[in-house]
């Protein structure tokens, strides 16, 4: 970048980390991370560092000639690890094939399926003239069998290992 106040031999503008922001759209971090080694060209009110854009420029330039870093540097390792996270788990059995889960899910919704169906008969009859008392009873016994059928599509997924039997 050229600054055009120097270009027409004006006395050059001074910035601080907020106006370089602002002139530069870009992040206080990265900013920041190239002037590091870099000493202000002068102190404006409030005794804030400030630099021109020629320093800037020069600073960015020699940052950015040493590599990626920063954010996508970092989102790049974060990928790396998660990959290798990746392949230690399926070389050590503890992946599934999103068939298998999928399978084991429809499983689930079948059998709470079954219930609301059987209970949306029988609930009415066994509601009716019950005081307070009886009801929790009844809420009671249907968060059993919930219970219950969790507990039975549970045993489909030790059941059916899908690299094989139960280990």
């Amino acid at each position: 970048m050229v600054n055009p106040d120097q270009a027409n031999g004006d006395s050059p503008k001074y910035f601080t980390l907020n106006g370089l922001m602002h002139e530069l759209r870009m992040g206080r971090d990265a900013i920041r991370k190239a002037l590091v080694n870099v000493t202000p060209a002068k102190t404006v009110q409030g005794g804030h560092p400030a630099w021109t854009l020629d320093q800037v420029n020069a600073a960015l330039e020699a940052s950015s000639s040493k590599g990626v870093t920063g954010p996508l540097k970092d989102q790049k390792i974060q990928e790396q690890i998660r990959q290798l996270q990746l392949a230690n788990d399926k070389a050590a059995g503890r992946l599934v094939e999103r068939a298998f889960v999928v399978e084991g899910f429809a499983r689930v919704a079948s059998k709470f399926a079954e219930l609301r169906t059987q209970s949306e008969a029988a609930e009415p009859i066994l509601l009716h003239g019950k005081d307070l008392t009886e009801l929790r009873e009844l809420v009671r016994q249907r968060w059993d069998t919930i219970g219950k059928a969790l507990a039975e599509c549970a045993k489909y997924f030790e059941e059916k290992k899908p690299n094989g039997p139960k280990q």
